[in-house]
This record gives C-alpha cells, sequence and structure tokens, in this order.
C-alpha cells in the first residue's frame, strides 16, 4: 500500500491503473495494459478460459488496494477499472452483456442482462462483481481494527473497547477521534446503507429486511 501525502497516493493508484487497464500515449497511441495482453489473446484462443480468468483472476486485481487505500484514493480507480473490465468482459463473451440500453422489442426491463450477468453464479449470474460498489476498506477496518485494539493496548483510546460488551457502541469512540479513517469507514458504510434501502426500494420491500446495515453505524460488525 502507498503511504504518504494523499498526492503521493493518488499518483501512485494512477499508476497501478495505467499498469492494469492500459492508458493513452502522448502522441495519442493506446498502451495496453497487462489485463488486456492477458485476456484478449486467450479470448481467440479459447474464451472459456478467458472468461474463467476474469471470474478467478482479473476482477480481483484491486482487492487488495481498495482494502489497504482511502474510499475517497480509490474510487477513480474503481471507475476506471470497471469500465477496462466491461470492455474484457465484452472482447470475451462477444457481446456487451452489461449493456443497459432498451433494445427493440424490450423496453420493460432493458437491465435485464446486466443485473443477472452480475448476479453470483449460484443465482444463475456470471459473478461479475462491480469494483465501484465493493466494500474492500470497511471490511478491511472491521477485521484490523479489533485486532490492533486486542494485540496493542496503547491504540485502544483511539480505536475504542470491542469486547462483545460494548457491541452497541463498539466504534463510537473511534467515530469521534478526529481521524481520516473513521470518517471514511462511516462515509461507507452510510453508501453501503443506501445501495441497499434504494435495492429494497426496487424490490418493493418495505420495510427493509433487518440486517447490519440497518442497524446503527456504531454497531458496524457486532456478533449475531
Amino acid at each position: 500500500a502507498a503511504i504518504g501525502d494523499d498526492e503521493f497516493v493518488r499518483a501512485y493508484l494512477k499508476e497501478k491503473g495505467d499498469t492494469l487497464c492500459g492508458y493513452t500515449a502522448e502522441d495519442g497511441s493506446h498502451v495496453q495494459g497487462s489485463l488486456d495482453k492477458l485476456i484478449t489473446p486467450m479470448a481467440e484462443l479459447d474464451a472459456h478460459s478467458a472468461a474463467c480468468s476474469m471470474f478467478y483472476s482479473a476482477q480481483c486485481r484491486l482487492d487488495y488496494h481498495l482494502a489497504t487505500h482511502l474510499p475517497s484514493q480509490t474510487r477513480e480507480l474503481a471507475e476506471r477499472m470497471d469500465q477496462c473490465l466491461r470492455r474484457l468482459y465484452e472482447t470475451v463473451n462477444g457481446v456487451d452483456l452489461m449493456d443497459e440500453t432498451a433494445a427493440p422489442g424490450y423496453p420493460i426491463d432493458p437491465a435485464f442482462t446486466a443485473d443477472r450477468f452480475r448476479l453470483r453464479t449460484k443465482d444463475g449470474g456470471s459473478g461479475y462483481r462491480v469494483t465501484k460498489d465493493r466494500a474492500n476498506f470497511a471490511n478491511a477496518m472491521n477485521q484490523c481494527a479489533p485486532r490492533l485494539a486486542e494485540f496493542f493496548p496503547s491504540l485502544a483510546p483511539l480505536l475504542g473497547d470491542f469486547d462483545p460488551d460494548n457491541d452497541d457502541t463498539r466504534w463510537s469512540l473511534f467515530f469521534s477521534s478526529g481521524s481520516i479513517y473513521a470518517t471514511e469507514l462511516k462515509s461507507e458504510f452510510n453508501r453501503l446503507k443506501s445501495m441497499y434501502l434504494d435495492a429494497c426500494q426496487s424490490a418493493a420491500l418495505d420495510p427493509p429486511p433487518p440486517c447490519f446495515l440497518t442497524d446503527p453505524v456504531e454497531t458496524f460488525g457486532r456478533g449475531p
């Protein structure tokens, strides 16, 4: 992970995007990224193998960076990766399955195919995970902060007490610390909650089924 000023971190992540997705050179030519170099020739030889590589490898390449950098720093990179993956999936499948433009004769739900493509494979989809919608940072914080507070007691005054008896306020101290990590974790929780409520509204689920996203943000990650 990049450590340093925000400008340095963003420059590092941009370079990572250039490496994976390619970029436009000063002379206007397109420089292929590593994903293009891997997937495009593979798709010409065996589309099934290329699809497996997309599922198991290509769409996971940013997982570490999304987990170890602030969401505000990775948002642009995540959107860039989604554009690259969409283009490569079109190369593999021979058609853009994420196109939500209404086709002639099918005006009712133009996003049907794209929505199904994004479903998990066990639910009849292709398992594509939209990079910008993922919660790697929130998951990493939920896994790491309690362990840090446990193994390094000196950090407890900053991180808080994650004992099960304090489940209802497990993040309260951290959120009041003024840390940029606390601010962005709360922001991520609210983003995920908004996505969940929007999905429930679209599915006519009123009230939304209870889950951790309907609980207060201070309880995020508590046990059942």
